[in-house]
């Protein structure tokens, strides 16, 4: 016998539809740099399941609260894959994310220096290097790093959203308010 859908039934499949697109985009976004950087290189056609399978357990790791086996793991993609940069800078700021997790600061606060140097546009290692210092309670460098990043691209809004959920934090409303305005 044939019975129509409930719309609960109809609206959980939508649901799951539109989470399996997320996340399929997520993954495909991952591997779009990795993909473009060995694009026709067949010797190095391996690499794409063994990034995957560390890529993986890494973030499994992460989400498991285990931030210094993750930040290993990132370590290990980063040995293997040493002449991919794009992999590199993408591996290297996941691992400083996980030893920041782990409260190692000194190993996330290097890590977002070897990403400046690597590329001193890049936005998310200042912002990374600005929630390190406000974990340390250094406002001052955090505000510094902040400021870094909002004067590399004026028009984006994460370094804002970032710098307003700090100021939350430390009880700057204002400041909250102006960032969150942006």
């Amino acid at each position: 016998e044939h019975r129509r859908p409930e719309r609960a039934d109809v609206a959980d499949r939508h649901a799951l539809d539109a989470r399996q697109r997320k996340d399929d985009e997520e993954v495909d976004a991952h591997r779009a740099p990795i993909d473009l950087a060995h694009a026709g290189d067949a010797a190095l056609a391996h690499l794409p399941g063994d990034i995957e399978a560390l890529t993986g357990r890494a973030r499994a790791e992460t989400k498991a609260g285990e931030h210094a086996k993750a930040a290993e793991d990132w370590t290990l993609i980063i040995a293997k894959h040493a002449g991919n940069l794009p992999l590199i800078e993408a591996a290297t700021l996941e691992r400083a994310a996980s030893y920041r997790a782990a409260g190692n600061a000194d190993a996330a606060l290097a890590d977002y220096a070897k990403l400046l140097e690597l590329n001193p546009k890049s936005i998310k290692a200042h912002i990374g290097r600005a929630a390190v210092h406000d974990m340390r309670g250094d406002r001052a460098k955090a505000l510094e790093a902040f400021a870094q990043a909002m004067e590399i691209e004026p028009e984006n809004t994460a370094p804002y959203i970032a710098r307003a959920e700090a100021a939350e934090r430390w009880g700057d409303t204002r400041m909250a308010i102006e960032d969150y305005s942006f």
